[in-house]
Order: structure tokens, then sequence, then C-alpha cells
């Protein structure tokens, strides 16, 4: 699996599949979730209008773009309440994300780091707990009980978008040593 950081504009990632975040009790959301909702034509804000986005802790809603976004679908992961939230909560978002998409035959696929923006959790903390979030979540222990086999379409790589100034996160590179290496991280802002 290929886990890496690139800047860029949410709304502009070709993926599969895009994922942003929703604080539970938001009415219109704002930000990168804000902008895709503008991209989607209110979809967004209708889901949550309606009741079925209420941004719960881990709730998962899948929304087809239908061509409006270069990402064929955008995942909206409720992160729970912002005063609850904690680089744990991102971490287990980030689990949940990467398991809900891989039952529906993701990929790959682009996050917002979840937690930096309206969050107020660092950048470099909260894209490290996303990463390990992703690999624990997608863990298999198949040492001793026979599973079925991986299909060839298993989930192999995760980028998390990063708008405006950015620097690799080689800590994070590190750590998770055989999944990515250094140069294959966003260049280091001049």
């Amino acid at each position: 699996m290929d886990i890496r950081t690139v800047q860029g504009d949410i709304t502009e990632v070709e993926s599969p599949a895009i994922v942003v975040n929703l604080f539970e009790g938001v009415a219109e959301p704002s930000g990168a979730t804000g902008a895709v909702d503008q991209a989607l034509q209110g979809a967004i804000a209708a889901l949550i209008a309606d009741g079925e986005i209420k941004g719960k802790k881990c709730e998962m809603t899948l929304v087809h773009t239908l061509g409006n976004l270069a990402a064929r679908r955008v995942l909206v992961t409720g992160l729970g309440k912002s005063e609850d939230l904690t680089v744990d909560v991102v971490r287990g978002a980030a689990g949940e994300t990467a398991r809900f998409l891989r039952s529906k035959g993701v990929v790959s696929f682009a996050s917002v780091v979840h937690g930096s923006g309206a969050g107020g959790l660092g950048t470099e903390e909260c894209a490290q707990a996303m990463a390990e979030g992703t690999l624990m979540g997608l863990y298999r222990f198949d040492q001793t009980v026979p599973l079925e086999p991986l299909d060839d379409d298993f989930l192999v790589e995760v980028s998390f978008v990063l708008s405006g100034m950015i620097r690799t996160f080689e800590p994070l590179v590190r750590t998770f040593g055989g999944f990515s290496q250094p140069s294959d991280a966003a260049p280091a802002p001049r």
C-alpha cells in the first residue's frame, strides 16, 4: 500500500473516491466539505437537512458525484462533536473509512486530513494518525487461520490532500517504511 501526501484542492483530485468530514450538529458544511458540497450542487447540505448525514463519530455516507467532480464518489466521514475531537478520534475515523471503502471495492482514495482544519489539531499529527488508522483498519491476521484470498483490487493507494503550505512528512514515512518513500511525498516548500 502506498500512503502519501499531496498538495492540492480536494475538488480537483481524480480518484475513485475522495473523503471529506463533518462534525455532529453542523447544518451547513464549510471548508473542504463545503467546497465539495458546492461542486455537488448542494447534495451534502440536502442530505444534512434530510437527516441522512448527522456527522456522528465514524458515520459514513457515500455520495456519487455523477460527473460533477473528477472523483467518482465522495465519502462524508462523521467526526462526532467538535469539542470531543482528538487524534484518537481521527485515527479511528481513518480506520473506519478505509474498511468502508474497501468493502465497496475502492482500490484508491484521497482524503482531506481530518482534524487539521476546523478541528484545530496539528496537521502532521493528524496525518500520522490517519496513516496509522488506515493501516490498522485494513489489517488482516491470516497467519494461522486461512482467509479468503484478497482480490487484485485490494486497496493499494491512499493520498492525504493538503491545501496551502505543505512540507514532507518524513517522520510519517519513516514510521511506515515499506509503504511509501520520501521521494513519493509532496515536495518541500522553498
